[in-house]
């Protein structure tokens, strides 16, 4: 009995992959494409994930690794790639089959932080003294005047 339940249990992956590639195949059939790639870092390759990945009126986003995947129908369709430290990706594709497609982004310029860090330090700051100087002054529980 054990060991049927084991066997039973090692056979769950290789199912998942038969249905999981009957429904690219049968995605195709219908006149749809499954794509699916990786975004990422130009020039060092690294992943980029949490990028968003817009084709048409359909939407995706990369995970950690970088990789994503759609289901589309066929068509040629404009892709914009947006994430917050790079360039956005604008191309085009035109779906007639399934495909893998990686895209690279351009890292963004870095911006010095110094110059920023003191302007929004300063205000909350000015509030915190603004605040601890009126409590002085009036007290808890005390009216002033």
């Amino acid at each position: 009995m054990e060991m049927a339940k084991r066997f039973l249990i090692a056979l769950v992956p290789f199912a998942l992959l038969a249905v999981f590639s009957g429904n690219i195949a049968a995605a195709q059939d219908d006149g749809f494409c499954h794509l699916q790639g990786h975004i990422l870092e130009k020039g060092g390759g690294s992943p980029v994930g949490g990028a968003i990945i817009e084709m048409g009126s359909k939407m995706s986003v990369s995970f950690d690794d970088g990789y994503y995947n759609m289901t589309l129908p066929q068509g040629t369709y404009g892709v914009n790639i947006t994430s917050p430290r790079y360039k956005t990706y604008t191309g085009v594709v035109n779906l007639t089959a399934n495909m893998t497609l990686d895209f690279e982004l351009e890292k963004r310029p870095t911006e010095s932080s110094c110059q920023t860090a003191g302007i929004v330090m300063a205000m909350p700051l000015a509030a915190v003294g603004l605040a601890a100087s009126n409590r002085l002054v009036r007290g808890p529980g005390k009216r002033s005047g």
